[in-house]
């Protein structure tokens, strides 16, 4: 009996040191998941060459959201005077950026474009433009900033797939209400 007496307890440390070993791994496996970077999202592939389109009138923009990577902002109840979407060389491939200009019924010019892909902020025209102090909610449905320049202002938002931007005279916010993504 004796000699049972000194397994037991041999047993049971043996069975304490694996458990132990296991819940150490355990441990160490769910320090190492909860650490590990996220994954980062894939950026947007860029674009091969294709050419040009012009608008000249609303009939077309159908055919621009079918040729465009992303959804195309556009200014609803407002008239379409023209249009371009062109491709501009872009880390090594091609991004696209879509201009269209508006008039609204009093004859004010309004400018969209969307440019593809959303990091390529450098597409946008950027000198004279300062940001801007306004209260801007969003841009059709994008949280947003504005930036002024000249008696224009124009609202920039960043959705996952486009950046876009809306140009109007300053006085003229409400054409934010018109805007949409097509």
């Amino acid at each position: 009996m004796a000699e049972d007496g000194q397994r037991r307890p041999l047993a049971a440390r043996l069975l304490r040191l694996i458990g132990g070993l296991l819940l150490a791994a355990g441990f160490f496996v769910l320090t190492a998941f909860l650490s590990a970077p996220p994954e980062a999202e894939e950026p947007q592939p860029l674009l091969t060459a294709s050419p040009a389109l012009v608008l000249t009138g609303a009939e077309q923009l159908e055919q621009l959201a079918e040729r465009f990577p992303a959804p195309v902002l556009v200014c609803r109840g407002l008239r379409l005077t023209g249009g371009t979407s062109s491709d501009t060389a872009w880390e090594g491939g091609f991004g696209r950026v879509a201009v269209l200009s508006w008039e609204t019924p009093d004859g004010a010019e309004v400018t969209t474009r969307t440019v593809y892909p959303a990091r390529a902020v450098r597409l946008l025209p950027s000198e004279g433009w300062r940001l801007c102090t306004g209260q801007w909610e969003s841009l059709a449905g994008l949280p947003c900033v504005a930036m002024e320049s000249g008696g224009r202002v124009r609202v920039h938002a960043q959705g996952t797939s486009a950046l876009y931007a809306v140009e109007f005279p300053a006085g003229l916010e409400g054409v934010l209400s018109t805007l949409a993504l097509r």
